[in-house]
């Protein structure tokens, strides 16, 4: 029987652990990465994610069960833990075509494990980062027994493994001791096992082997997938598990600490966790994790503006320049548009003081006021006189820019750079403004500006001499507008 093609969309979860009202979705890439302070239940993502489905026969997928990750205790019972799972899936039952909840009531997890979904999954957690030598439990001489593995697919594993950990590995064994099977190798004409391997090394091995045994459209579960890799070989695991996982339609969700995963955005959809002291929880999408740790009220800069990219960015020290007040401004990226009214709610709801800060999302995306609305209500629930308080509190710290009707930024500045006069123009405008009319079409709207900057040379994200070319320009006065009346009150309040 062929295996269906299924991907898994998103999980919500009402309560699990420590995590409430938590939705987290998984679409675009095939790796998902997890970010998230020590506490914040990356893992119980995981290990609640490996338990909604059912093995294949002769897949060698393991059956994870609730009680294996979630085992009842004095402490809790796990009883009221409710979570759905959103998916596509070719055999889905006609009465969850694209959903299921998973809960547990006082006494037993639902729905049966016997009605779950089949899928290939992989749970790789810290235990398997153990040296193998830990787990003997013996002083006394070892004897192995070897045999070299020649196989395609372990063939496969040891050329990965190399290029990865930059090891020319010759061959890759099996090596038995009783009953105890541990793999092998052999580099630079010494041969050893993995009593001997370092953990890190090890671990590499052990996620390419469940790699490339997963059928089509696994899914493998790590958990701190840089646990102790060093950051070259770190980088060249998440290239080749991209490689891998886009050849066989598999997905990877993994947990990390590490902000190197930031380097990897194009390969990775990057979710990271943050609880607020009311114990809700939200996942802000493709941003500097750092953000909201940084809205707390201590920086020595009175004034801090948020925005999408580093385009706005840059407009935003213009806007401050012109007031005379750039060194007491200090911005930070957030991300898609999205992630605005997640980023505001958490700082709300965590208790933040955000009445010196601005939340600015480029204009072209929830642009009416029932829209913004709207997505405030979706990130904060509750009708209580204190929820709409915060509400409020946090819709109040969103602004835009004026932006035309449907169009996009970088398309809208892109055409004004365009209509200037080329008499009027320096020398360094008129090469800006020759460079966007060779730009006709492109497949992004970010390149109308990017390709400005490809083509003459500039550093990626130096926006500075296309914001100094737009400030002078009739548009720009009513472009900066809400932003600027923001910042003429705050010169006010604080007395700039």
């Amino acid at each position: 029987m062929p295996i269906p093609t299924q991907k898994l969309k998103a999980i919500e979860i009402n309560k699990l652990k420590g995590l409430n009202n938590l939705y987290l979705d998984f679409e675009s890439n095939n790796l998902t990465a997890i970010m998230g302070v020590n506490g914040s239940g990356k893992t119980s993502i995981l290990h609640a994610i490996a338990c909604c489905y059912k093995p294949y026969s002769g897949q060698n997928s393991r059956n994870y069960i609730f009680s294996e990750f979630f085992t009842p205790n004095t402490d809790s019972q796990w009883a009221g833990s409710e979570f759905k799972l959103h998916y596509e899936h070719q055999l889905a039952n006609p009465r969850y075509p694209n959903q299921r909840t998973y809960k547990k009531d006082s006494d037993r997890w639902s729905p049966r494990y016997a009605t779950r979904l089949q899928r290939w999954v992989s749970y790789i957690g810290i235990r398997e980062s153990v040296p193998a030598i830990e787990d003997l439990k013996t002083k006394s001489y070892i004897n192995l027994t070897k045999v070299n593995k020649q196989d395609a697919q372990s063939n496969q594993i040891r050329v990965a493994a190399s290029h990865i950990l930059n090891k020319n590995y010759t061959i890759y064994s099996d090596n038995t001791a009783g009953k105890k099977q541990f793999m092998g190798v052999e580099h630079k004409h010494t041969h050893y096992s993995a009593i001997s391997m370092g953990s890190g090394e090890q671990r590499v091995f052990k996620i390419l082997e469940q790699l490339y045994k997963a059928p089509e459209y696994g899914l493998l579960l790590i958990d701190e997938i840089e646990l102790l890799m060093h950051t070259d070989a770190l980088k060249r695991l998440i290239k080749k598990l991209d490689e891998i996982a886009r050849a066989k339609h598999i997905q990877i969700i993994f947990t990390t600490h590490s902000d190197i995963i930031l380097q990897l955005k194009e390969f990775i959809n990057i979710r990271h966790i943050f609880v607020a002291e009311d114990g809700n929880a939200f996942c802000i999408k493709d941003s500097n994790p750092k953000l909201l740790y940084e809205l707390t009220g201590n920086s020595v800069k009175p004034i801090s503006i948020y925005v999408e990219d580093e385009l706005s960015k840059e407009i935003i020290f213009q806007v401050a320049k012109e007031l005379g007040i750039r060194q007491h401004v200090k911005t930070d990226i957030f991300g898609p548009a999205i992630n605005c009214f997640t980023t505001a709610a958490g700082a709300v709801l965590n208790g933040l003081n955000i009445d010196n800060s601005l939340f600015v999302i480029d204009g072209d995306l929830y642009t009416t006021k029932t829209e913004k609305r709207d997505r405030m209500n979706a990130v904060l629930t509750g009708s209580d006189f204190a929820s709409r308080r915060k509400k409020i509190k946090a819709l109040n710290s969103i602004s835009q820019f004026t932006l035309p009707t449907n169009t996009k930024p970088e398309q809208f500045l892109h055409s004004q750079i365009i209509l200037t006069v080329p008499n009027n123009l320096d020398e360094e405008r008129l090469e800006i403004r020759n460079a966007a009319i060779a730009i006709e079409m492109v497949d992004d709207a970010h390149k109308f500006i990017d390709d400005i900057i490809l083509r003459l040379g500039y550093e990626k994200d130096d926006y500075r001499d296309i914001v100094k070319f737009i400030c002078g320009l009739p548009f720009w006065d009513n472009y900066i507008k809400p932003i600027k009346d923001w910042m003429q009150i705050k010169i006010t309040e604080l007395n700039l």
